[in-house]
């Protein structure tokens, strides 16, 4: 049975009853969520606003990169079907390992 206290007011969380006097923060618990907030307000303000960004390279021209890869890819295709060893051998790398996977 609920009793009605002059200045408590009584409530349900789930089938628990709490008082209200019970879970109203203190005025030390008031500063210290205040002290909190704040100290996360300024770590975020330093992490977003003094984090050092490197240059980014980028190309000056974003085709020319593609294009190096494409004319490579033409050259390693024309030596290969034609059998050119000294270009191939000059387009490999000599600390190439060729892994071959029998048990996959």
């Amino acid at each position: 049975m609920v009793t009605d206290y002059p200045k408590m007011q009584r409530f349900c969380i789930g089938t628990v009853n709490v008082d209200k006097e019970d879970i109203t923060p203190t005025p030390v618990m008031k500063n210290i969520i205040n002290i909190l907030a704040l100290s996360t307000l300024i770590m975020f303000t330093l992490t977003c606003f003094t984090t050092k960004r490197g240059p980014v390279n980028k190309p000056d021209d974003p085709t020319s990169e593609y294009d190096t890869i494409a004319a490579m890819d033409a050259k390693w295709e024309d030596a290969y079907n034609n059998c050119k060893l000294e270009v191939m051998e000059e387009i490999i790398s000599e600390d190439l390992e060729f892994y071959h996977d029998q048990e996959a």
